[in-house]
């Protein structure tokens, strides 16, 4: 039978001569405490060093009834539950006021994610918690609310145009943005994201030993979105000619032709990695460095790739080496560069163009007009493609990667040469 008491434990005795005073839940020959918010002296203990009577009578009898009622109502499951089980089923019973605050666990997560630099996967919450925020108009968010009804609800608000503001990072908020319906692709990465927390939060804090379930399962009938095919990202080589032939206005159409140019003589190299690592202006030769997408995620290689830096690269490595990181402190500064910058190029050159495309037209050129195949443009993309165990003990063959470097560079540039003549 369980038993639940108000003790202390007498070496425990803390430096000013008191003692916090405990529950004790015994159960199968165990014990396990809860603490309380009670401390007590010398005078409140008998000449046996235990809690004198009144002390409980009077402050813990209410309590230990409550606790004692609880044990009961558990009729014949306490048989099939641990000391510890009956110990969390006690503190459940206290904390069943308190709301488990969606909006605070998310927040929890995007600092865990920024601690491990995974800063990608932190705006994606960001975002996440933003329209949730201005759905529901709360500052908190009781999980217990997230329905299946609440899903869809929130599924029709992000289809729909809105206007949103945002904080600014200075103490103010942005001026009124329209923003337009989120896609089917984008709202899978939302909700994804929702259901991963919802998970780990129903692991965390949901009990079925002892019926204690305050975190739901909407997803449960919850129909899955369908993804849309997305438009295609693929520039012909007389478009990336024309990007390479073009005179930039002004700094800020410099920067953008020449990252995306940067990007793709470096095998679709990402902007945040360019960032991260092209910093010395004498780099040249070749350059290893993990993706800082999927770097925290790839625990076979770590994302670890390592390509050529050719001359057409290394003209603009001396460029822009050490100054973009100078002139621009942050990811967000450059993005904001990259927006405008490619709605001025676009409207110049009259084709659609944005830094996603080098990559995607580096493995298009690659495949189709090179013939390289495709598990080598895979590997040179530096994509998950043929990882398993064996990777840990054999070395990358990086001349792979070098190989339809040069294919699609020389490609692109024997075309330019065929112009010129």
């Amino acid at each position: 039978m369980a038993t639940v008491n108000a003790k202390i434990l007498p070496h425990q005795k803390k430096d000013d001569g008191t003692w916090n005073v405990k529950i004790t839940i015994s159960h199968k020959s165990q014990t396990k405490y809860i603490d309380t918010s009670s401390f007590v002296d010398k005078a409140y203990l008998d000449s046996k060093g235990k809690l004198k009577k009144a002390f409980v009578d009077k402050h813990f009898s209410t309590k230990l009834t409550e606790y004692r009622d609880a044990l009961t109502s558990l009729g014949s499951k306490v048989r099939y539950m641990t000391c510890e089980d009956l110990k969390s089923y006690l503190k459940n019973l206290d904390a069943k006021d308190d709301i488990i605050d969606l909006f605070e666990k998310f927040d929890d997560r995007i600092s865990e994610y920024r601690s491990k630099g995974r800063e990608g996967q932190a705006k994606n919450i960001l975002s996440v918690v933003n329209h949730l925020r201005d759905f529901t108009g709360l500052d908190r968010f009781d999980i217990y609310n997230l329905t299946t009804g609440f899903l869809y609800d929130f599924k029709r608000y992000l289809e729909s145009p809105k206007v949103i503001v945002r904080n600014n990072n200075v103490g103010g908020y942005t001026k009124p943005q329209e923003r337009r319906g989120i896609n089917a692709n984008t709202q899978i990465v939302y909700f994804g994201i929702i259901s991963n927390l919802v998970k780990d939060l129903r692991k965390r804090y949901n009990n079925h030993a002892i019926g204690y379930l305050p975190v739901p399962n909407p997803f449960e009938n919850f129909d899955s979105i369908k993804p849309v095919k997305t438009k295609r990202r693929i520039l012909e080589i007389s478009m990336i000619l024309d990007l390479i032939k073009y005179n930039p206005v002004g700094k800020m159409e410099t920067v953008t032709r020449d990252l995306f140019l940067l990007s793709f003589y470096l095998c679709g190299m990402n902007p945040i990695d360019i960032y991260s690592y092209l910093i010395d202006p004498e780099l040249s030769g070749k350059i290893e460095y993990a993706r800082t997408k999927i770097k925290n995620r790839r625990i076979i290689d770590g994302g670890v790739t390592n390509v050529l830096i050719p001359d057409c690269a290394r003209v603009l490595i001396e460029k822009h080496a050490g100054t973009i990181q100078r002139d621009y402190k942050s990811m967000d500064s450059l993005h904001h560069v990259f927006r405008d910058g490619w709605k001025r190029i676009r409207e110049k050159l009259g084709f659609n163009v944005s830094m996603y495309y080098g990559r995607h037209s580096f493995a298009t050129i690659a495949r189709k007009l090179c013939g390289i195949s495709k598990d080598d443009v895979s590997f040179a993309l530096n994509h998950k493609f043929g990882l398993d165990v064996t990777d840990i003990y054999a070395e990358p063959n990086w001349e792979i990667v070098y190989n339809v470097q040069k294919s699609v560079i020389d490609r692109v540039f024997s075309e330019l040469e065929e112009e010129v003549v």
